[in-house]
């Protein structure tokens, strides 16, 4: 559970400084994003005569890691940092990562926190073959707990949930199938040891399993694999965060006549990276999202409910590690503009939803809130949540829950 602090700041001018996004009513695990026809990316992305193997995003989609062998390089595969100004502009090549060497380096993801990153490496001091790592800056060192997680195998592909709590990647090691398999290590909190790995036993097979990543709510895991002869690109559920995936689910809008051998679920599920062979090169490929509720800032969306005493609102958030959102609860209004958003609510009750601690979890805003304010006792209201200091702050259901 977040902590729920009384708002320091005036309204005014925390309204001044957040930009607005509403909340949808329907939750984005209780179906599967589904996504339009992929069309390659242009340079730098994928640049002619080379490979572009593998893309990760940061949570504003404001920079890129791309797995390359192109020129400028320090040898092997490298990551390239790619940015743009905003997520309508093009990107600009920025050239390796600092902490990239003579060796691959590959398989990227940001992390949450904005100040690092994962990747795999098949450099020396390792465990042997590829190893998973965490590099900043210039600097990079094994992934914490690295005798638990990496092996005398490949183990590469990070996926690090943005709650810090699940870890998944791709390996070769004994104990799985066979092939290349998606294992699974988790913590209890984010300063713990890791546990031991063990593979995703619903979703492997007797080929290959690679390339995992997960949708914000953590509920959708997408893959490549190739037992069905061609790499093609596959979804999995599970219902809860600590229940096992079902049956996976080849995604035919994402999976083509070419291999698909890699996927990125992009924050906040808004669309889909699909790496290709085409004509023996690999390509990047993007999908946007074709359906499912928009998450992204700006969107026009609320959910609305009449509060009881005995009644709270239960809220699903996504933010990032030291952010904060704003939460709104009072009568709806017609849209009013304020600073760079607009206030679709006259607030009755505003709390600061403080991310200290975790990335996604249930948020109940607090049950004495309700009944002690007879401005909210039956009455019809609305959530608004405002963001900017964390553009990647998402809300994702709403519905009022009869506390006994």
């Amino acid at each position: 559970m977040k902590t729920i602090k009384t708002m320091s700041t005036s309204f005014a001018s925390a309204v001044a400084l957040l930009s607005v996004l509403t909340l949808a009513g329907v939750s984005a695990a209780q179906s599967r994003p589904t996504f339009l026809t992929p069309t390659q990316m242009p340079a730098p992305v994928n640049v002619a005569g080379t490979n572009s193997y593998s893309i990760a995003l940061s949570a504003d989609g404001l920079q890129a890691m791309v797995e390359t062998d192109r020129a400028g390089g320090r040898g092997g595969r490298d990551l390239f940092l790619l940015q743009r100004a905003t997520t309508q502009s093009s990107f600009t090549s920025y050239g390796p990562m600092g902490f990239c060497g003579a060796y691959d380096e590959g398989s990227g993801q940001f992390l949450w926190d904005g100040i690092g990153d994962l990747f795999s490496s098949n450099r020396p001091g390792g465990h042997g073959g590829y190893d998973l790592y965490a590099g900043s800056g210039t600097n990079s060192f094994a992934f914490p707990n690295n005798d638990t997680l990496n092996s005398p195998w490949d183990d590469a592909e990070p996926s690090l949930t943005s709650d810090g709590l699940e870890f998944f990647f791709t390996s070769n090691r004994p104990g799985s199938l066979g092939g290349k398999s998606i294992w699974r290590s988790t913590r209890a909190q984010v300063n713990d040891a890791w546990g031991s790995p063990v593979p995703l036993t619903a979703i492997d097979s007797a080929n290959h399993e690679q390339s995992p990543s997960l949708t914000d709510d953590g509920l959708w895991l997408f893959f490549s694999s190739n037992r069905g002869g061609n790499f093609d690109i596959y979804a999995a559920a599970r219902s809860t965060r600590q229940a096992p995936f079902g049956a996976p689910v080849r995604v035919a809008e994402l999976s083509g006549p070419n291999h698909d051998i890699g996927i990125e679920i992009a924050p906040q599920d808004a669309q889909a990276l699909v790496t290709v062979m085409i004509n023996g090169r690999a390509v990047i490929m993007f999908a946007p999202a074709g359906s499912g509720p928009a998450s992204l800032p700006g969107t026009a969306l609320s959910a609305s409910d009449t509060v009881a005493p005995g009644e709270i609102l239960s809220v699903h958030l996504r933010a990032p590690v030291g952010h904060y959102g704003i939460v709104m609860l009072g009568a709806p209004i017609a849209p009013v503009q304020v600073g760079i958003g607009e206030l679709r609510v006259n607030p009755v009750a505003v709390m600061v939803l403080d991310a200290a601690v975790l990335g996604e979890d249930q948020v109940r805003l607090i049950q004495t809130l309700l009944p002690e304010n007879p401005h909210l006792r039956g009455m019809k209201v609305a959530l608004q949540a405002l963001t900017g200091l964390a553009p990647q702050l998402r809300l994702t259901n709403a519905v009022v829950v009869t506390v006994q």
